[in-house]
């Protein structure tokens, strides 16, 4: 690396700033591409020493409360393929155990690249040149070799570019730099981005949202989603680097900065005020990630003549995590207590109703066995139960219909009342109709009182309707034992 040269993203018309969690602030790019849904492929170059890094990650915009697979079948053009391609370069870093603006050089401590977006394509025969060259694209990163030398890698990236470039007639490319502490830069250059909207439209909120796209993506395939559900990673924002019309105090280096810890910490109190033991936990998770960014990118900023130099920062204060880390500790322990009584109690309310019918059915039984019979076998002046016959005989009429209902409400119930977050057995249903109620609720009243009875009634609603389509699955099933 050149001392004397200036960070690729200096200059450009639209830059932006973003941070990729991690608590180490040493992200390793050898595992990049490692998630469940990206194809990676990562291995060294050895002269010089760097690292190539490919990931191939189909992508789909799902904020419908459908399953993704519905959402691609019915908007087609909601789903899009990434393409990441970078290669590992020498940056220096600031080093937060000196007290100097001292600088640690690393030699492959930035990976430099492109992310290319290829949108679904209308034409059928547009769109088949496309499938075939993404389906290339992914046997070639299944089928690279496993050691390659550098003229393999090289030929490998220059071939997968080529056929992405090609594939697509409305590709997008985004510039980008990532550095091992989580430090993210995109940037659009004015040569490869395509005017991408028609006159009288906002070509710059168009390729705002295109970044922060573009940002999320690599945040995926870069880092494990531990304290954060994965379809919701947006707890970190990307912020736009000198923006027109911006507050004068609040732009370039410190701006993001600030947005960054700001978002961390409101996602603290967010998860805090939940109450819930699984956020809670969670919280604790994000307090590490306040607490790695606060202090490896806080203290300093980069130089603004460009350079890769750094400065102290002034302007950009800190947070005080730790007595809020032992609030949430203590809260913990105290809701934890709670629910953990509220089981005992539970158990023992079910398991004392239990014991007081058996011991009644019992004294029941012995009554009624010296008694004389009639002619339909019932004790003559014995202690019967008048009332409930019809409901028992329909309790009767299908024993796996009634001990799978009765099953699917306790569980239901328990779900709602002692299970906490991710423990719930339908969990995932519940977040969706809460998300679902909560939206119509607002659109529907303004009153917060009308919401709140909007959203319980839906939820009520979801909740009957869940138990009927279980009860029908049940008769079903039990029916074709009959036959």
């Amino acid at each position: 690396m050149n001392e004397d040269e200036k960070a690729p993203w200096v200059g450009v018309a639209r830059s932006y700033a973003g941070w990729v969690p991690n608590v180490r602030s040493h992200l390793s790019f050898s595992v990049i591409g490692a998630s469940r849904r990206a194809d990676g492929y990562s291995r060294p170059y050895r002269d010089p020493p760097s690292r190539q890094v490919l990931a191939l990650e189909r992508r789909t915009s799902n904020d419908y409360p459908i399953p993704e697979r519905l959402v691609r079948w019915i908007w087609k053009d909601l789903t899009q393929h990434w393409l990441l391609e970078g290669v590992t370069r020498p940056t220096r870093i600031w080093h937060p155990a000196s007290e100097d603006p001292e600088l640690t050089y690393d030699r492959q401590g930035m990976l430099l690249g492109r992310v290319h977006i290829l949108p679904y394509q209308d034409a059928k025969r547009d769109r088949q040149v496309q499938d075939n060259a993404i389906a290339f694209i992914r046997t070639e990163l299944l089928l690279a070799p496993e050691r390659p030398n550098d003229h393999e890698l090289t030929a490998l990236r220059n071939e997968i570019v080529d056929r992405a470039v090609a594939c697509s007639r409305n590709r997008i490319e985004v510039q980008f730099a990532l550095m091992r502490t989580g430090e993210l830069r995109l940037w659009f250059d004015e040569e490869t981005t395509p005017f991408l909207l028609p006159d009288g439209t906002d070509l710059d909120d168009d390729l705002r949202k295109i970044a922060e796209q573009a940002y999320f993506f690599i945040k995926d395939v870069v880092h494990d989603h531990t304290h954060h559900d994965p379809s919701s990673d947006q707890i970190t924002p990307l912020t736009e680097i000198d923006p027109a019309g911006a507050d004068p105090n609040h732009v370039g280096e410190v701006a993001w900065r600030r947005e960054t810890l700001w978002s961390l910490s409101r996602e603290v109190e967010r998860l805090n005020r939940g109450g819930g033991l699984v956020d809670q936990r969670r919280a604790l998770g994000i307090i590490a990630y306040a607490q790695a960014f606060q202090q490896g990118l806080m203290g300093h900023v980069r130089d603004a003549s460009g350079h890769h130099e750094f400065k102290a920062a002034s302007s950009a204060y800190d947070y005080d995590f730790a007595h809020l880390k032992e609030s949430i500790k203590a809260s913990i322990d105290v809701v934890g207590t709670a629910r953990t009584q509220t089981v005992q109690l539970t158990i023992a309310f079910v398991a004392t109703l239990l014991s007081a019918v058996s011991v009644v059915a019992s004294l029941i039984s012995s009554h009624n066995g010296g008694m004389p019979r009639d002619d339909h076998g019932a004790p003559v002046g014995g202690i019967v139960f008048g009332h409930g016959d019809e409901f028992l005989r329909i309790l009767a009429w299908n024993p796996f219909m009634t001990g799978g209902g009765i099953a699917i409400l306790l569980l239901g119930i328990l779900s709602a009342t002692l299970a906490d977050g991710e423990a719930g057995l339908f969990n995932r249903f519940q977040r969706v109709v809460s998300q679902l109620s909560r939206a119509i609720s607002i659109s529907l009243a303004h009153d917060s009182r009308k919401q709140v009875a909007i959203n319980w009634a839906l939820h009520v609603l979801a909740s009957v309707m869940a138990l009927m389509a279980s009860l029908l699955c049940l008769a079903v099933l039990t029916a074709s034992f009959d036959v």
